[in-house]
């Protein structure tokens, strides 16, 4: 009823429902046990000694079934990597299942394969804003600035309100010498989300570049207020 779109493995949420199909089974293979058996046995003792017989050998067989098919599972979960590799192997037209397995292969440094997965995910779903974000990003990583401001630019016009969109759009603009578009950039990151420390601290240093070095020490305060980790020799 409710869709789990936030979380990266809610497979155990599948327990309690699943109660009621394993009494439904268990019921339904009883009856059909017992009557396999009176057509086998006509006498009951030796009706019991099948019956006890056949339960514990079904059981032992669906625990190590089950236990193995476990174990198993349980592999995918060893990794980041694996269970998104999973999910995409199982769910090829998921747009989330291919923008994670891409944010892996960016945190590992594998930004031809992230840029590739990014892509698909656009392919999948047209405006995924967070897939162009993070594909933007991975462009500006390669040094590729042009086509990371035109991806982050889709962005935006697809999620005007995307501070994070707003900030990395900003570096981009920084990279390429343009830093009245930079500073336009960050302090439309500011205005969004008022507690964006790394914002304030990309703001001070393009104050700093544009020898403004008082705003540019206010902002350093305001990231250091707000936890981000400043140089002390700035303040």
């Amino acid at each position: 009823v409710v869709p789990l779109l936030a979380q990266a493995a809610a497979e155990k949420r599948m327990y309690l429902p699943l109660a009621a199909v394993v009494a439904g089974v268990v019921i339904c293979a009883y009856s059909l046990g017992r009557r396999l058996l009176v057509h086998l046995h006509p006498a009951v003792g030796l009706r019991r000694i099948a019956g006890g017989f056949l339960a514990v050998t079904l059981t032992g067989a669906v625990v190590v079934i089950l236990g193995f098919l476990t174990v198993r599972r349980n592999c995918d979960y060893h990794s980041n990597s694996m269970i998104w590799h999973d999910t995409v192997d199982k769910l090829p037209t998921n747009c989330r299942a291919w923008l994670n397995r891409g944010t892996v292969y960016l945190l590992d440094g594998r930004l031809d394969q992230a840029i590739s997965d990014f892509t698909k995910s656009i392919e999948l779903k047209g405006d995924y804003a967070e897939a162009y974000c993070t594909r933007g990003s991975t462009y500006s990583l390669k040094g590729d600035y042009d086509t990371a401001i035109g991806d982050l630019t889709r962005t935006i016009e697809l999620k005007p309100n995307y501070a994070v969109a707003h900030n990395i759009r900003a570096m981009a603009y920084r990279e390429k010498g343009l830093h009245d578009k930079e500073m336009q950039d960050l302090n439309k990151a500011i205005e969004l989300k008022g507690d964006y420390a790394i914002a304030y601290n990309n703001r001070a240093a393009t104050y700093a570049i544009k020898g403004d070095y008082e705003k540019a020490w206010a902002d350093l305060k305001k990231a250091q207020a707000l936890g981000h980790k400043v140089n002390p020799e700035l303040l």
